[in-house]
């Protein structure tokens, strides 16, 4: 018996869509995106910027959530013994130095 399997990156695509679309991620979305529409047309802000922004600021969101509550211990523990005294020191050092460079402009 032979079994043919066809993968159709448009159906891919589709149903990727569809399933964040069906998800709370995308009930999160829809949301959103129809208060930005609204508020587009009320203030008439440039629609495709707000949504794009808005888009990437629920995705980001999510993303922080599910690495906060999914690898935090993780992440912390494998960090926690590398970060010195001195890595600390130059990180201010650096940022210091490029907050001072920016009095100039």
């Amino acid at each position: 018996m032979d079994i043919k399997v066809d993968i159709d990156s448009d159906l891919i695509n589709q149903q990727v869509t569809a399933a964040i679309i069906n998800s709370a991620l995308g009930e999160k979305l829809k949301e959103a995106i129809e208060d930005a529409l609204k508020d587009a047309f009320v203030g008439g802000y440039n629609k495709p910027s707000v949504i794009t922004k808005l888009v990437k600021d629920i995705i980001s969101s999510e993303i922080q959530r599910l690495v906060n509550d999914q690898y935090k211990e993780k992440i912390e523990s494998a960090i926690k013994d590398k970060i010195t005294d001195e890595m600390i020191a130059q990180i201010y050092d650096k940022t210091w130095a490029t907050y001072v460079a920016t009095w100039d402009r």
